[in-house]
């Protein structure tokens, strides 16, 4: 009996204790859910945001969200970058003050900065709430920012992140994208410039050349040149008004090095692009016209787009799959029979290799050297041929190469040096000499 009463006194007691522990963590968790929520500052969801107006010492910047996204209503009338708005927005409503510096009626704002405030932040939800946010130009010893909520009588340390919020522009919530619709919606596009002309066709889901579309394009080539496109974003918007001829002068745009034209279903888009002796580099665009200035990396990526950039170069070495059985090499006069363990290897290195360009045409060529790749009936799968090495132009560099022609392409090829050597079979192993032994 008294086992079981020493059990009881026990239970109750952890339960006790329990209760105790629990109820204290409990109550933690709701003081610091109190706290967070009396040092909220933006109250509303990010989703029921629905504009903001951001005055600061420069400008008075607009901002309203539409069905389509985020628009830009001052100081300018143009679309922004939903994500820089939504970023922004959604680092105002995880903020939270650290403390309260002072409180009452008898507060000398100038003594804060909150007199002229360097800037103001007003929030409006789509439930009418309105929320104010006062951003001194000053900070505390620590280096924290100094605000003021919707006009209360209290000074509010927050972190230094609103110092930052205070000096942005206009211009990092506006669209700055070269070409705005996305790359999905493009049909066509012609790229010129001095040395290349590119002219691209979206048949099906597949990039082809104009008028080529036998000559195979490396899909991943050409849409990371059309996403470009999007992605190209303007340094700084000098105008979007027409431009006269001694604008077009003054921005080395009355003779554009290079010119893009896109289709969208029937839509033209044409853009612009030069450099100037200072090495600045302007665009010009239309839908919405515009004078941009671009980071110098633009003009030297859109102006060394070439055919041969975006053409698949492996195409002439992707060996049909099947059972190959013999393998023979040609060069100078010597033929290599490959040992049938080395075969898949070499076959391999086959299907990776490169061109180093394509050539129109090659007269009177008689080829010395080849590659041979036949099935268990002798029947040839591929073949490649080649010249000795020469030198030759290729997209205007003079290259030295060998010319060469595979089974698998109607064009002849230029190989560098090092893409043969790759074909080549490895040497046989050095025989091992019988050891002489010595009689005594």
């Amino acid at each position: 009996m008294k086992f079981k009463s020493t059990w009881i006194l026990f239970l109750l007691v952890l339960l006790l204790g329990s209760y105790a522990y629990f109820g204290e963590y409990k109550k933690e968790l709701d003081d610091q859910k109190k706290k967070e929520e009396e040092t909220t500052l933006v109250n509303s969801k990010v989703d029921q945001i629905s504009s903001l107006i951001l005055l600061t010492a420069k400008e008075k910047i607009i901002l309203a969200r539409g069905p389509e996204g985020w628009k830009l209503e001052e100081p300018v009338k143009d679309w922004a970058e939903s994500e820089a708005v939504d970023s922004f927005v959604n680092g105002l409503v995880e903020e939270k003050y650290l403390e309260v510096a002072k409180e009452g009626d008898g507060i000398n704002w100038a003594d804060y900065g909150l007199d002229r405030p360097e800037a103001k932040l007003t929030l409006k939800s789509q439930g009418g709430q309105e929320t104010l946010i006062e951003i001194s130009g000053k900070k505390n010893f620590e280096g924290n920012a100094l605000l003021r909520l919707n006009s209360q009588n209290k000074v509010l340390i927050a972190n230094s992140s609103w110092s930052d919020r205070s000096t942005k522009t206009a211009f990092e919530f506006r669209q700055k994208n070269l070409l705005r619709p996305k790359a999905a919606s493009i049909d066509k596009v012609t790229l010129k410039s001095a040395k290349n002309f590119v002219s691209l066709e979206n048949k099906d889901g597949q990039w082809v050349l104009t008028g080529a579309p036998k000559k195979v394009l490396d899909q991943n080539k050409v849409r990371a040149l059309v996403t470009s496109f999007n992605e190209t974003k303007a340094v700084e918007i000098l105008s979007e008004a027409k431009l006269s001829a001694a604008d077009l002068k003054k921005y080395s745009l009355d003779r554009p090095q290079i010119e893009i034209e896109v289709d969208m279903k029937g839509k033209i888009w044409k853009g612009q692009i030069s450099q100037d002796k200072a090495k600045l580099v302007y665009a010009l665009t239309t839908e919405p016209q515009m004078l941009m200035k671009l980071d110098a990396a633009a003009f030297n990526k859109f102006q060394r787009v070439s055919v041969f950039d975006l053409r698949d170069h492996t195409i002439p070495f992707q060996v049909p799959q099947g059972d190959i059985k013999s393998l023979e090499f040609l060069e100078g006069l010597k033929k290599t029979e490959v040992p049938s363990d080395q075969i898949q290897d070499l076959v391999e290195k086959v299907r990776k290799t490169q061109v180093e360009g394509f050539v129109e045409s090659a007269p009177n060529f008689k080829p010395a050297s080849y590659l041979s790749l036949k099935d268990g009936t002798g029947k040839e799968l591929f073949r490649l041929d080649w010249l000795a090495a020469k030198k030759i132009k290729i997209d205007g560099v003079e290259k030295n190469v060998h010319l060469g022609k595979s089974s698998l392409s109607d064009e002849f090829l230029a190989l560098s040096e090092g893409a043969i050597n790759g074909l080549k079979p490895p040497p046989p192993p050095a025989s091992t000499p019988t050891p002489r032994i010595q009689q005594s």
